[in-house]
């Protein structure tokens, strides 16, 4: 019994002195500029540390960045900080150094809806004349640069330079509908444009007022009085969110002159838009033919993901020489569950997409939103396009509200996607294509 009362005590002893050397783990907190699950405006700065709660002090700490789900920095220092340059959804985590535990998790997006909210201009700039130029009435020169960033070589560094713009007619129709990108010392070749000071239509003097640039057209706006005209310079315009500067003076004084930047501005780069549009597996139809239906949807996923889209409603209308025979969903945005189901009427149907937590589908995800076959009932010329309805006043020809609808995980509305309402074109054998299938 003596033995046994020793033995315990003993145990006990060794128990309490255990207790008694062992340290408590370190509680860490998150110091940082970004509140969690917020929403930034591109190339905003983050700063992020780790600080001991009980000394106060930041330790050394080694923070992962990811983007999309994709790892793009890696590094260790008592404090971090770096650039969210592109839109994305950003995950953050950071890790004491020597620590198995502490680690702490930051996610936030990166959009440009908040800064195309608040920034002057957007996907059109007109482009106003100054009075003293106008003053002279004469006619006005115009030319025309671009800003793009160089690398320095050796570094991962940038500069911005400015480079020479000549607008050229490829077609020779007297209309511009092409760029040609000159060196920024090539001042020689670098072309001026005349723009007349005033025209005269139906009897009245229109005097020149401003230019308009957008994406496909630059624009030369007139006025008299209240009444305004225009003429277009070109079919080819400037891209998305990439700086661009004009110069102008008049024609004969050459002074003064003016030279100003600007830039369209949108929440996506001209390669990035995110448009719906119908494409089809041919332009010749039959009676009795199949006729497959399309409805692309180029960058829409990556869009929707970054505004936390989960429901889709488009239309889609068509003459009653063709019955629809069959609607198809595939997988449309990765990571999450796609379901898709439509209405149906003699001319028009009613897509319908949500996107849920949960499974995703196991085929991988496509840019085609769904597939549509048709029945040709009787061959003659037609056509089929996505629906925009304006007027209020036929609202009856749709089995539901025809208009394109977008929501997010709160319900919202959400704005931004493009809609091609150009329809694909359908012809019989006998009377030939003037287009052909758009691809």
């Amino acid at each position: 019994m003596k033995k046994f009362l020793m033995f315990f005590l003993v145990v006990v002893g060794i128990l309490f002195i255990s207790a008694c050397v062992t340290k408590p783990a370190p509680e860490y907190e998150l110091v940082t500029n970004v509140g969690n699950g917020g929403v930034l405006p591109p190339k905003a700065m983050i700063q992020v540390s780790l600080k001991d709660v009980k000394t106060g002090k930041e330790v050394a700490s080694t923070l992962k960045v990811s983007k999309d789900g994709k790892d793009i920095l890696s590094e260790s220092s008592t404090k971090h900080s770096f650039v969210a340059e592109d839109e994305g959804s950003y995950k953050l985590v950071i890790t004491p150094v020597g620590e198995t535990s502490g680690s702490k998790t930051l996610t936030f997006k990166v959009t440009a809806l908040e800064r195309e909210v608040y920034l002057d201009g957007g996907p059109i700039v007109y482009d106003r004349i100054p009075a003293d130029i106008l003053a002279k009435a004469e006619n006005i020169l115009i030319r025309f640069y671009k800003y793009e960033d160089v690398t320095i070589p050796g570094t991962t560094e940038t500069y911005s330079e400015r480079k020479r713009l000549n607008l050229v007619d490829t077609n020779e129709d007297g209309v511009y509908d092409a760029w040609e990108t000159l060196p920024a010392t090539d001042s020689g070749n670098h072309q001026w444009y005349e723009i007349p000071y005033s025209v005269t239509s139906s009897g009245r003097t229109y005097v020149i007022n401003f230019f308009e640039y957008t994406e496909d057209a630059i624009r030369v706006w007139y006025k008299v009085g209240n009444r305004q005209a225009y003429l277009t310079l070109a079919t080819v315009g400037f891209k998305l969110n990439q700086d661009y500067a004009r110069y102008v003076e008049p024609a004969i004084s050459q002074s003064p002159y003016s030279l100003d930047k600007f830039t369209l501005h949108e929440r996506y780069n001209s390669d990035t838009k995110p448009v719906f549009y119908l494409t089809a597996s041919t332009d010749t139809i039959n009676a009795g033919d199949k006729v497959t239906v399309y409805v692309q949807a180029e960058n829409v996923a990556d869009f929707a993901k970054l505004y936390d889209v989960r429901y889709m409603q488009l239309s889609v209308k068509h003459s009653k020489e063709l019955e629809l025979s069959s609607v198809k969903f595939s997988n449309f945005m990765q990571d999450l569950k796609d379901i898709g189901t439509y209405k149906k009427n003699d001319e028009s149907v009613v897509l319908y997409k949500a996107f849920l937590t949960g499974s995703d589908e196991t085929q991988p995800a496509t840019t085609t939103f769904a597939t549509l076959e048709f029945t040709v009932k009787e061959a003659t010329p037609t056509s089929i396009q996505l629906v925009y309805e304006g007027w209020w006043d036929t609202y009856s020809d749709y089995p539901d509200k025809p208009n394109p609808v977008f929501k997010d995980t709160s319900n919202s509305n959400v704005d931004g996607f493009i809609i091609d309402h150009q329809p694909v074109e359908f012809v019989t054998p006998e009377l030939p294509s003037e287009g052909g299938v758009r691809r």
